[in-house]
């Protein structure tokens, strides 16, 4: 970021003028809230060279303000564009989605479809994650209708967000379902299937999905290990626990993280084993965290 920034001065100061494909890089190199003043800097130099109505330039701005936490900022732009394409509205729905705003998120949507706009993959994936959010489960399954309808089921991306979306929504049969009518699943796709079970209370069934997922060659990965720990934690299985994370870095070579060692903290913690989660604490080879 800071080098894609120096080196955009550096452009401006020897005289050349930036064309649209530059401001869209620079763009993209602010994507985080400390880069918000020097996104909004950009703004300016776009606006004064004439390229804000460009509608690659204009989703690049959306873009840039909604990585920057700046909703505000994104949706006065993106209501500033003579024109619009799906990249737009994806960039606008998915920053409400990751923002918590899936209320917003649902709303634009609706714009979307009432102003002929045609969602595709990426729109699905915002709007299933605000769906998610807000356990809003007859507006998944309309939106499902919706994913049926074009054909996008087949994509193991959406497929994994639905699945998602109905444990979310606490409808283990629906995630069940689309889980089993996917043609191919991948570690996320096991992944999504194992939170749904374990998030609302089927511990058994989430673990020996765990299993199944090994048994057909798909190997867990971080995310896996984090939520079976979870699991584990929430059930108040010490043994199972502290089996899983052990298994993590001898079985599978993946080496714990904060979250991994949280779970297990909590697990010890809420089992009254207060020792045992603090030897965890001061083994820990990660600097412990305000969350530990």
């Amino acid at each position: 970021y800071e080098v894609a920034i120096s080196l955009f001065q550096q452009m401006l100061m020897e005289g050349v003028k930036p064309d649209k494909v530059v401001f869209v890089t620079i763009l993209s190199a602010c994507a985080s809230p400390v880069a918000l003043p020097e996104g909004k800097r950009i703004h300016a130099h776009i606006r004064a060279s004439g390229f804000e109505s460009a509608v690659t330039v204009g989703t690049a701005l959306v873009s840039m303000y909604g990585k920057c936490g700046s909703l505000e900022g994104a949706r006065m732009t993106f209501n500033t564009m003579p024109e619009r394409n799906v990249v737009s509205w994806n960039a606008m729905i998915g920053a409400y989605a990751q923002h918590g705003q899936g209320k917003r998120a649902l709303q634009l949507f609706q714009q979307m479809q009432l102003e002929g706009g045609i969602p595709d993959n990426v729109t699905y994936l915002s709007i299933l994650s605000a769906c998610a959010s807000l356990a809003a489960t007859a507006e998944g399954s309309e939106i499902h209708g919706g994913i049926v309808n074009r054909g996008f089921e087949l994509d193991v991306t959406v497929g994994n967000a639905l699945v998602n979306m109905y444990g979310k929504c606490g409808n283990l049969d629906g995630a069940r379902r689309v889980f089993d009518d996917m043609h191919s699943h991948d570690v996320a796709s096991w992944t999504a299937l194992i939170s749904a079970y374990g998030e609302n209370g089927y511990t058994k069934e989430a673990l020996e999905l765990f299993w199944q997922m090994q048994q057909e060659g798909v190997k867990p990965d971080h995310t896996t290990f984090a939520i079976i720990l979870s699991v584990c934690s929430l059930a108040g299985l010490v043994d199972e626990g502290r089996h899983y994370f052990v298994s993590m870095s001898i079985d599978h070579g993946i080496i714990p993280m904060a979250e991994h060692y949280r779970c297990m903290i909590d697990l010890f913690g809420q089992s009254g084993q207060l020792d045992q989660a603090k030897d965890l604490v001061n083994s820990m080879p990660l600097q412990p965290d305000a969350m530990l």
